[in-house]
């Protein structure tokens, strides 16, 4: 369970800058957080996230398990693909 709590703090931080949600919960998070699917780019892409914005934007990944496969990856790096 730990290492579940810790990885989600990395993907908070991953998307929004902050491993913590603002004081109010996550309804005070301006603006809401967001996950696009885009089209563009392959299923060798990883994840990256547009911390202005609190967007997530991952790719069409041919299974669940490449799906997090590419997501722990860029969460190690937290600075690579942020924008």
């Amino acid at each position: 369970m730990f290492e579940w709590a810790e990885q989600r703090c990395r993907l908070l931080r991953f998307v929004t800058g902050s491993s913590r949600p603002p004081p109010g919960g996550f309804a005070d998070l301006k603006p809401p957080f967001a996950v696009e699917v885009s089209s563009l780019g392959s299923d060798e892409h990883l994840p990256t996230a547009h911390t202005c914005v609190n967007k997530l934007v991952l790719y069409f990944y041919r299974s669940k398990s490449q799906l997090l496969e590419k997501l722990l990856c860029a969460l190690v790096d937290e600075s690579f693909g942020t924008a």
